[in-house]
């Protein structure tokens, strides 16, 4: 058991959804993938670099390969923790501290500096967690389960996002300005009639960092791919601008990475990712001005060969 529910009565407790333990479970397996192949990867990593040596293919030694991504293990609410239940939730209160609750329902958050850690939210709108005129919102520890009906599991700007746990929404976070998404886990995400399914999406930012996340556009269970593990796009906003885009490991999509014909970049890096193939038709499509995708260190989880951007 990962976590308990508190009850009303004082010292009672309750398991976590038998259905999201189950999930869990299921889980596992594909840490436990991911850990052989690290194993496998350094094997052949030593063995390009003597070959190097030897003058046979040198291309792989300089090629740095991800041992572990995040996952069912180290993300989401910690082991042991014991939830409070509570419906949704309005913070008003600059500095306010949110913990150790299981939410049903959703989070809007109108202060700045606010903190949301080591709680469950279930949410059945189109935002589980959402900023209106907030700044510098800190969000670490969380599992979101957006109930196949989040649009978003949160929108939109001036936020940071550690260690989530996200699952069962259309669209991951939406990333505008000034957010932060490190070390998380986005997967099994709901496809909806006319949906187009991304891990992370925007549509007009500046200064985004996405670092160190497995994102898991591709649902094992029934082998979709969805749309994309990060889309981006000029829709609604002038520029996307200072998007670093370092050390995640993507698999799925049409192209794991959307890049819209209508986006106006300036300074998008791409670098140091680790990609899968269960994509429908590639990596990414082609060049676009002011998207800088370095070949050398963008890699194939199954072959360590560049990615070609």
């Amino acid at each position: 058991m990962k976590y308990v529910v508190a009850s009303s009565a004082a010292g009672e407790g309750l398991p976590s959804s038998f259905g999201y333990a189950r999930r869990r479970a299921r889980s596992q397996w594909r840490s436990v993938l991911v850990g052989l192949c690290a194993i496998v990867m350094a094997l052949v990593g030593f063995g390009a670099a003597f070959a190097g040596e030897s003058g046979e293919d040198p291309g792989l030694t300089n090629v740095t390969v991800r041992e572990s991504y995040p996952g069912p293990d180290n993300t989401g609410v910690p082991a042991g923790t014991t939830l409070r239940r509570s419906g949704s939730i309005t913070v008003e209160k600059d500095g306010q501290v949110i913990d150790g609750l299981d939410i049903q329902g959703c989070v809007l958050v109108t202060a700045d500096n606010v903190v949301i850690r080591r709680s469950r939210i279930r949410c059945a709108d189109k935002y589980s967690i959402r900023t209106l005129n907030a700044t510098n919102l800190l969000v670490e520890d969380v599992e979101i389960d957006g109930r196949g009906m989040n649009e978003a599991a949160v929108c939109c700007a001036n936020y940071t996002l550690r260690r989530l746990d996200i699952s069962n929404v259309i669209d991951g976070p939406r990333l505008a300005d000034n957010t932060v998404i490190e070390d998380s886990w986005i997967h099994h995400l709901h496809r909806r009639a006319g949906s187009h399914n991304d891990t992370l999406q925007t549509t007009g930012a500046t200064n985004v960092t996405i670092r160190r996340n497995a994102l898991e556009a591709f649902h094992p269970d029934n082998d979709d791919p969805m749309n994309a593990c990060l889309m981006i796009g000029s829709t609604t906003g002038p520029v996307v601008a200072n998007l670093i885009f370092e050390g995640n490991y993507c698999n799925g999509g049409n192209y794991s990475i959307g890049i819209r014909r209508d986006l106006n970049a300036s300074n998008v890096q791409i670098r140091n990712n680790t990609f899968g193939r269960d994509h429908r038709y590639g990596v990414v499509a082609e060049p676009h001005p002011g998207v800088i995708w370095d070949t050398a260190s963008n890699i194939y989880l199954d072959d360590l060969r560049p990615v070609t951007g």
